[in-house]
C-alpha cells in the first residue's frame, strides 16, 4: 500500500506553531506532567515538539533578579546582595539548561533529578577545579589559558561520566542532557564568582557583569560539557575511544579560543568561531538524536492528515481561550518589560549638582571661608619623642614600621592645636620620624579643621610647581576645590542629586505597567463576554 507522507509545514506556519505552543497557557495537568515525568510509574511516552517551561523559568528568574537589583539600589541596603549573585548567575544559565532538558523526547529523566545532577555535578566540578588550580597555576599567560581549558573541561567531564555510568539506560540524548546540566551548574557558580569579584562597583557593576555573563550561557560551558556527555554515550561509554577523545578535545579547544590571551580587537574572530562551532555542533547533535522521535499521525501503514469538524460551542470556547491566553501572555510580557526598566534604573546616571561660590583671587576666597579668624599652620612640625605618654591624646600602632599619634599643643598665638602625626620607624637605622597628617585649631569656642588646597604656582622646565593654600572652614560649607581650567577657587555651599533619569525611567515603567494591566483586564473581559454570550445563546 502506498504511503502518504505528512505534508510539511511552511517556515511561517512552523514559527507560528512554535510561538503558540511556547507561550500558550498551560493546564494543571501539563504542569504536573512536567514535574513528575521520568519518575517511576509516570514515564510518559508522548513525543515533544516544543518546550515551554524554559520561558517561564527565564521570565520568573529575570524578573526576580531585576526586582532584587532595584530594591538594593533604591534602599541602599546590601542584605540581599548574595541573592543577587545567585539570580545573576542563574537566570540565563538555568533557562538554557531547562530548554535542553525539554528537548528530551524520551522523558526518562525527572526534573528533580535533573536539578540534583546540576547542583551536585557543579559542586564536584568546582572541587576538582580548585584543587587543580591549587597544585598548578602556570605564570605564563598562554600556558595558564591552556591549563584553564584542560582543567575545567576535565573537571566537568569527570562528574558527567560518573553520573552516566550510574544510569542503566545510556542513550546519547540522555548523555547530552546530563552534560548540559553539569555544565550549566558550573557556569552558574562561575558567574556568581565573577559577580562577587567585581561587586566593588556597587549594584551597577554587579548588574553589568550579570548581563555580560548571561549571553555567554548559550554558547559556553553548558554546550561544551553537553557534547562531551553525548559523545561518551554515543561511543559506548569508552573514555579511551578516539572519537570521544576528539569531541572532548574540541570542547577544550573552544574553551581555549574563548579565553585566548590576545588583544581585544583581535579577540572577536575566535569568539565568533567558538559561538558558531558550539551552537552548530549542538544543533546537529540534537536534530540527529531527536529525529526518530518526531511526531507523525500514523493510521495503519498510511500517514494521513485528518480534518476535524468542530461544533460552534467548541469553536467559541477556543476563541475565548485565545483571548484569555493572550491576556496571560501580556501579563508576563509586562512583568519582563518592567523588570528591564528596573535594570535600566540601576544603570541610570546620577548627576550631582552643587550650589557654590567662586572666587578669582586667593584673598577673596580666604575672607569668605575664614572670616576674620587667624591661626597658625605648622605642617612641618615634628613629633617630639620625649613627650610624656600622659600628654598624648591617642596612640596606636599598625605594625613594626608605622604608628599614629594625636597631640594637643598650645601655640604662641594662645590657641590649642591638635596635631595628628604619622610616625615611621626605620628598622635598619633605628631612626624614627613623624609627619603631620592633619591639624585642627580651637579658638576657645569650637574646633575647626585646618584645610589646604594644592594649586599650580609656576611652570618650569622640569614641569609644574605647586603650592598650598591653607584655610579654616568657619562658614561650614561642604568642601572646596581649585578649578585649574577657570583658575577659580570654588566653595561648595550645598549639593543635590539630579534625579531626571530616574524619574523618566520610573514614568516609563509606570506607563508600561498601566498599559499592561489595562490590556490584561480588557482581554480577560473579552474572553468572559464571549463565553457568556455563548451560554446565553
Amino acid at each position: 500500500m502506498k504511503k502518504f507522507s505528512k505534508p510539511k509545514l511552511g517556515k511561517r506556519q512552523r514559527f507560528r506553531n512554535f510561538i503558540k505552543e511556547t507561550f500558550r497557557a498551560r493546564t494543571k495537568r501539563e504542569y504536573k506532567e512536567f514535574f513528575t515525568r521520568g519518575m517511576r510509574g509516570n514515564e510518559s511516552k508522548e513525543k515533544l515538539e516544543h518546550g515551554w517551561m524554559y520561558v517561564r523559568v527565564f521570565a520568573l528568574s529575570f524578573v526576580l533578579f531585576a526586582l532584587i537589583a532595584f530594591l538594593i539600589d533604591f534602599s541602599e541596603n546590601g542584605i540581599a546582595v548574595p541573592t543577587l549573585y545567585l539570580l545573576g548567575g542563574a537566570f540565563m544559565n538555568l533557562t538554557v539548561a531547562v530548554f535542553i532538558y525539554e528537548l528530551n523526547p524520551e522523558r526518562n529523566l525527572s526534573f528533580v533529578l535533573f536539578i540534583l545532577i546540576l547542583m551536585l555535578g557543579a559542586i564536584a566540578a568546582d572541587f576538582i577545579t580548585m584543587f587543580g588550580y591549587y597544585f598548578l597555576y602556570p605564570e605564563n599567560e598562554w600556558l595558564s589559558t591552556l591549563w584553564t581549558a584542560v582543567l575545567e573541561e576535565s573537571a566537568k567531564a569527570i562528574p558527567v561520566i560518573v553520573v552516566i555510568l550510574i544510569f542503566k539506560k545510556r542513550s546519547p540524548m540522555l548523555g547530552f542532557i546530563i552534560g548540559a546540566a553539569i555544565g550549566a551548574g558550573f557556569s552558574i557558580t562561575e558567574d556568581m564568582g565573577y559577580i562577587y569579584a567585581y561587586s566593588y562597583g556597587g549594584v551597577f557593576r554587579m548588574v553589568e557583569i550579570s548581563v555580560e555573563r548571561a549571553w555567554t550561557a548559550v554558547c559556553t560551558h553548558t554546550l561544551w560539557t553537553a557534547v562531551i556527555g553525548w559523545a561518551f554515550c554515543k561511543f559506548k561509554c569508552r573514555p579511551y575511544d578516539l572519537r570521544f577523545l576528539a569531541v572532548a578535545l574540541s570542547s577544550i579547544a573552544m574553551h581555549f579560543l574563548w579565553d585566548i590571551p590576545i588583544e581585544v580587537d583581535l579577540h572577536v574572530l575566535p569568539t565568533i568561531l567558538c559561538v558558531v562551532a558550539a551552537i552548530v555542533f549542538s544543533a546537529v547533535v540534537l536534530k540527529k538524536e531527536r529525529k526518530p522521535y518526531r511526531q507523525t499521525a500514523v493510521m495503519g501503514d498510511v500517514q494521513l492528515v485528518i480534518p476535524v469538524t468542530e461544533d460552534r460551542s467548541r469553536v467559541t470556547a477556543k476563541i475565548a481561550k485565545r483571548w484569555s491566553d493572550s491576556a496571560n501572555f501580556i501579563a508576563a510580557l509586562t512583568a519582563v518589560l518592567v523588570a528591564i526598566t528596573f535594570i535600566l534604573w540601576c544603570f541610570a546616571p546620577v548627576d550631582y549638582v552643587d550650589i557654590s561660590q567662586r572666587f578669582k583671587s586667593e584673598e577673596e576666597f580666604i575672607e569668605f571661608v575664614q572670616g576674620d579668624k587667624t591661626f597658625l599652620a605648622k605642617w612641618d612640625k615634628e613629633f617630639d619623642y620625649d613627650t610624656p605618654f600622659s600628654e598624648i591624646d591617642s596612640y596606636w600602632k599598625t605594625n613594626d614600621l608605622y604608628a599614629y599619634a594625636v597631640v594637643t599643643v598650645k601655640e604662641e598665638d594662645g590657641n590649642n592645636y591638635r596635631y595628628s602625626f604619622e610616625l615611621y620607624n626605620n628598622i635598619e637605622t633605628g631612626e624614627s620620624s613623624g609627619s603631620v597628617m592633619s591639624i585642627s585649631v580651637n579658638d576657645g569656642e569650637k574646633w575647626y579643621n585646618i584645610c589646604r588646597l594644592k594649586i599650580p604656582d609656576a611652570v618650569t622646565s622640569e614641569g609644574i610647581e605647586y603650592r598650598y593654600v591653607t584655610y579654616i572652614n568657619v562658614n561650614n560649607f561642604y568642601y572646596c576645590y581649585y578649578n585649574a581650567d577657570s583658575e577659580e577657587f570654588v566653595a561648595v555651599l550645598d549639593w543635590y542629586t539630579d534625579d531626571t533619569a530616574e524619574i523618566v525611567i520610573s514614568s516609563f515603567a509606570a506607563g508600561i505597567f498601566l498599559i499592561g494591566v489595562a490590556a490584561f483586564i480588557a482581554f480577560k473581559i473579552k474572553s468572559k463576554k464571549i463565553r457568556r454570550k455563548e451560554n446565553v445563546g
